[in-house]
């Protein structure tokens, strides 16, 4: 529930039967609908939902909250500024893949990604951070396709340049005869 700031949710069907919420003092029953055995439902209130930042257009130079600041002046990296109290969770709206990586006040200190369920990334930092960062770190795959495109180049214009039937080669010798 902290990943999504959620405040109020629905419970029914099968959960019902097994109404774990309702020992639990974080939640408190606000609705009940015993409309048939099929279709009742309850309401619950969660009493200590955390701040939910959300980061759904990365290129904004001022977010709606005057407190947080948002800057992403390259795609493989957004910055992230407020005084976190440890209560709030930021939802970054990008889908996820291996290579995001986050860190709080600088690189100093890694982030665990936590991979929501519509595949966008969510993390909490801790009390006291100023600033979260979400960034591209080269994974071992994309490394690989580097090396196999750089070698593929170095092949080509190895042939192109030293090959007997190369264009250097056919330009030096259409200078020569």
């Amino acid at each position: 529930l902290n990943l999504f700031a959620v405040r109020y949710f629905e419970v029914g069907g099968d959960y019902l039967k097994n109404d774990k919420f309702q020992a639990d003092s974080r939640f408190k029953e606000v609705f009940y609908a015993n409309l048939s055995q099929e279709s009742s439902f309850k309401i619950y209130e969660y009493l200590s939902p955390k701040r939910l930042i959300s980061v759904y257009y990365a290129n904004l130079s001022e977010a709606q909250d005057p407190m947080v600041k948002i800057s992403r002046e390259n795609p493989d990296r957004i910055i992230i500024e407020f005084n976190f109290t440890g209560n709030e969770a930021v939802l970054f709206k990008e889908f996820y893949y291996p290579s995001w990586t986050a860190g709080e006040d600088g690189y100093n200190k890694n982030l665990n990604i936590k991979k929501t369920v519509e595949n966008f990334m969510s993390v909490q930092p801790s009390k006291g951070a100023s600033e979260v960062i979400f960034y591209q770190k080269n994974t071992l795959d994309i490394l690989i396709g580097y090396s196999f495109s750089l070698m593929t180049l170095t092949l080509i214009l190895t042939v192109l340049i030293f090959g007997k039937r190369g264009i250097i080669a056919d330009i030096i010798s259409f200078k020569t005869a």
